[in-house]
C-alpha cells in the first residue's frame, strides 16, 4: 500500500484470543525505497524499480537501484507497456542494454504499481564477446597464413615458367648454345 506517497509492505496477522476466535489484528508496515531496493539487488543480484503508474503520462519512481536518469527511462517504459500491453524484452538504458521483466502489483486501495526487474546484458555476454574476439583473431590470423601460402605457392609455379619463357626468347633471338637446368620433376 502506498503510505504518505511512499511504498510500504504491509503484513497484518490476527491474534486470536482463544483460539479460533479472532479479539484483533495485527499489522506492520515495512517501507519499500532505496534501502529495500538495495537490499533486494543485493540478494537476487537484478536492479528493481518501482513505479508508479496512476499518471500514465507522469510515471513516477517509488524506489529504483538504477541510477535517476535510467531509472526515469524504465518509469516511462513502464507506463508504456501499461497502455500498450506489450512489454519489450530488453530495454536500452544509457549505461546497458537491461533484459527486463514488468510485473504488475496489485495494491489495497490504490492503483496498480509496476514492478520492474532488470538484469544488465554487458556482464552476461562478456564470455561471448570474448569468444567473437578469439574468433575474429583466429580468422585474421589464418587469412593472413593462408595469403602467404598462396603467394609461395604461386612463385614456385611460376619461376620455372617464367625461366622457360627467358630461354625462349634466347633460342628465338638465334642462341642455340645456352641450355636450361630445372631442378623439378613435375611438368
Amino acid at each position: 500500500s502506498c503510505l504518505d506517497r511512499a511504498l510500504h509492505a504491509l503484513v497484518v496477522v490476527p491474534l486470536y484470543a482463544p483460539f479460533p476466535n479472532i479479539e484483533g489484528w495485527f499489522g506492520l508496515a515495512f517501507p519499500i525505497d532505496e534501502g529495500f531496493a538495495q537490499n533486494l539487488k543485493a540478494t537476487s543480484r537484478v536492479d528493481v524499480t518501482f513505479v508508479s503508474t496512476r499518471e500514465p503520462d507522469q510515471p513516477r519512481v517509488l524506489a529504483s537501484t538504477l541510477p535517476p536518469p535510467s531509472a526515469e527511462s524504465v518509469a516511462r517504459a513502464a507506463a508504456a507497456s501499461v497502455t500498450a500491453r506489450s512489454r519489450p524484452p530488453t530495454l536500452p538504458l544509457p549505461d546497458d542494454r537491461y533484459v527486463t521483466l514488468f510485473k504488475t502489483q496489485e495494491m489495497l486501495g490504490e492503483d496498480p504499481i509496476q514492478v520492474v526487474l532488470q538484469r544488465p546484458l554487458g556482464p552476461e555476454l562478456a564470455v561471448a564477446r570474448a569468444l567473437e574476439n578469439v574468433l575474429v583473431l583466429t580468422s585474421l590470423a589464418a587469412l593472413a597464413l593462408a595469403t602467404v601460402a598462396a603467394f609461395w605457392v604461386a612463385r614456385g609455379v611460376s619461376q620455372p615458367v617464367q625461366q622457360l619463357a627467358d630461354f625462349t626468347r634466347h633460342v628465338a633471338g638465334g642462341d642455340y648454345e645456352r641450355r636450361i637446368h630445372l631442378q623439378r620433376v613435375d611438368e
